[in-house]
């Protein structure tokens, strides 16, 4: 699971920066900012990690899973054997990472269909995919350029 879990947070985060540079190399700034919030977004679960490792601690610490009538975890002792400890915290660590996952992408995703219901990212991402936009070589001294052909300013 977790295997899976790491496997799909590399293949999002390199699928976000491969289409954020695309939006930026052809001068689409708001499909870029929208690839660069998704990115951010997904990357908000490494610290989301750090928060819910927090939280699992001090709800195992404060005896907060020995009130449930199936506990996640054994309650651990002072004379508990090093063994068990370890075993616990693998499985915490398992636990936040696929949290983490989870409220990452999930809130990743209820935000950005948010703020393209507020249209913050322009027209062309509008509809949840990406919009072919149309781009023409435009010839200079140096180099060529391109630049959308859409009116949408």
């Amino acid at each position: 699971t977790i295997a899976w879990v790491s496997y799909t947070l590399a293949i999002a985060t390199i699928g976000c920066v491969f289409k954020a540079a695309k939006a930026a190399i052809m001068k689409d700034f708001n499909l870029h900012k929208y690839w660069a919030m998704r990115l951010v977004g997904y990357l908000q679960m490494i610290s989301g990690q750090r928060f819910w490792t927090i939280v699992l601690l001090v709800c195992q610490h404060t005896g907060v899973f020995r009130k449930m009538e199936h506990p996640f975890y054994p309650q651990l002792e002072e004379d508990s054997p090093q063994s068990l400890v370890d075993s616990v915290v693998v499985r915490m660590f398992h636990d936040t990472f696929i949290i983490a996952w989870f409220f990452a992408f999930v809130g990743t995703e209820l935000y950005l269909a948010a703020a393209k219901k507020d249209n913050a990212f322009g027209d062309k991402v509008q509809d949840g995919r990406n919009a072919k936009v149309g781009y023409e070589k435009i010839p200079t001294k140096s180099f060529i350029s391109y630049q959308s052909t859409d009116q949408s300013d």
